[in-house]
């Protein structure tokens, strides 16, 4: 692995953590910990307040896993400029990584409106699923070839549908946590008060049963995507790894889901639920990205070095 793969992986990792940590400002209720932005409370250095110390964190966590975008960023331009689609993904991540802090700073100007902290979490995961994309390619290398193989269009084309089912899940629930929709069946699988989605119940329940029902679409297709990888002779490990991963990974967030409800929504279980909602989106968007390149053609990461023959004479 070089350093720059390595880099690129790190920075996906931080990422999951700065979700994680934001999800833990969210369930904690510590979104106006710091009332004020870039400053807590007007000071650089918060109070000691619990509170203030969890949103202090999460500022934190931002502004490192800012700066390893802005490096890695740089160093792809500065040393991989030829590799036009890396570095199109890596100039990509730095905009959206602008648009990421200005909906942080307005959430918290306008005391945490579900519409635009919902905005902000769907930022957050556009922007991991770009530095997940940006990760496999670094590892792919930029001797990676397009794979254009008949007999697997059929499981690109799952991968590419399960991104876009997973993105609309993910979009879903950071509405569902925002709005408070996700509250409003405090039961699994039913859900009282709205026996009949959409037929019964209100608003935040509509809301709730589509997110609902968007999780079990994910499902089918997730598993759609492991039938087409049994059904073929010649996937790579990865791409089967991947989609075991994705699929395993998926029911534990679903069942994480269902045990939040049965929790009373304890806060570790809704955090949890937000972690593992993020993996399996950044799993999916390697997944999707790895199989559109073939595996069985790319060079050796340590090529042996030609032996020489010896003098003679």
């Amino acid at each position: 692995m070089t350093r720059f793969q390595a880099l690129t992986r790190a920075t996906v990792i931080a990422t999951l953590i700065l979700i994680a940590v934001g999800s833990v400002v969210r369930t904690s209720g510590s979104g106006l910990g710091c009332p004020d932005w870039p400053l807590c409370h007007g000071r650089p250095i918060p109070p000691l307040e619990r509170t203030a110390l969890i949103e202090w964190s999460h500022r934190t966590v931002a502004s490192l896993t800012g700066l390893l975008i802005v490096a890695q960023t740089a160093w792809a331009f500065l040393r991989y400029r030829v590799d036009r689609a890396l570095t199109g993904v890596a100039l990509a991540t730095v905009p959206l990584l602008a648009v990421q802090a200005i909906l942080g700073r307005e959430a918290v100007v306008r005391e945490l409106p579900p519409g635009v902290v919902a905005v902000h979490m769907v930022s957050a995961l556009l922007l991991l699923g770009l530095l997940t994309v940006l990760a496999v390619l670094a590892s792919l290398g930029p001797a990676r070839v397009r794979d254009s193989a008949t007999a697997r269009a059929g499981l690109r084309a799952s991968t590419r549908l399960l991104v876009i089912v997973l993105g609309a899940v993910m979009a879903l629930g950071a509405y569902n946590l925002a709005s408070g929709a996700g509250f409003a069946c405090p039961a699994w699988p039913g859900c009282p008060g709205a026996p009949l989605p959409f037929l019964s119940g209100d608003r935040l329940q509509h809301v709730h049963w589509l997110h609902r029902l968007t999780v079990a679409g994910g499902l089918a297709v997730a598993a759609l995507v492991a039938w087409r990888v049994r059904a073929l002779h010649d996937v790579p490990r990865p791409i089967v790894g991947a989609t075991l991963a994705v699929l395993a990974l998926y029911l534990l967030q679903a069942l994480i889901g269902a045990a939040t409800i049965w929790s009373d929504f304890a806060g570790v279980l809704r955090s949890a639920h937000v972690l593992a909602g993020a993996t399996v989106w950044a799993l999916a968007v390697a997944l999707a990205t790895g199989a559109h390149y073939e595996h069985d053609r790319l060079p050796s990461p340590r090529p042996a070095r030609p032996v020489e023959s010896g003098r003679h004479g």
